[in-house]
This record gives structure tokens, sequence and C-alpha cells, in this order.
């Protein structure tokens, strides 16, 4: 799915803008409100080389919702992990928008 690699993309350019445009407007991730998680992410992206390394793909598009399982691979500078990640999309408008996010460490 070329959004997942969009996705990862813009994260691994740092390109804040162009990450949290790929996300829904209402998603706020664990925060408690979007503008939280926004700032969080600016901190997570402020000064830091990232590599985002996805493997075992599983991609399921069902209409106007896709799901992606993954074990993504985080590699910055700060910080080093590994584990199990779900996104979830919608189309809305014509794009693919993430709707949910998972996150298991191991």
């Amino acid at each position: 799915m070329s959004e997942l690699l969009a996705w990862r993309n813009a994260w691994t350019e740092s390109d804040l803008a162009t990450y949290i445009a790929r996300y829904d407007t209402g998603f706020m991730g664990d925060s408690a409100s979007r503008k939280e998680w926004e700032k969080q992410r600016a901190e997570r992206f402020a000064n830091r080389k990232i590599t985002v390394r996805i493997e075992n793909i599983v991609v399921r598009v069902a209409s106007e919702q896709a799901q992606a399982d993954f074990t993504q691979r985080y590699i910055s500078n700060k910080h080093e992990d590994v584990g199990s990640k779900t996104l979830k999309w919608r189309k809305t408008a014509g794009k693919w928008l993430i709707v949910d996010e998972k996150w298991t460490k191991g």
C-alpha cells in the first residue's frame, strides 16, 4: 500500500506537516486532545535523525477501510525499539487517512 510507505517516508524525513496530514482530523492517539498529540509529535520529530523500517506487512482493504499490520523497527539518535503496529485507514473525500493506530512493543 503506497499510503503506508508515504506515512513511513514522512516520518523518516521528519516532515511533520505531511506526517500529521496522513491522520484523520479526529485522531489523537493516547493524548487528551488532537492539539496535545500534534505537540507530542513535534517534540519527537525535533532534532532527531529517524529511521523507520517496516517488515512482514499484511494489508487488508475492504471498500472505504483498510488495515495494515506490520513489524516496525524505529531507530533515532535518542531511542530505538521494535514491535508490532497496526494502522487503520478510512477513505474520506477520496483520501486515505489514518483513524486508529496500535503499537505493541516486542
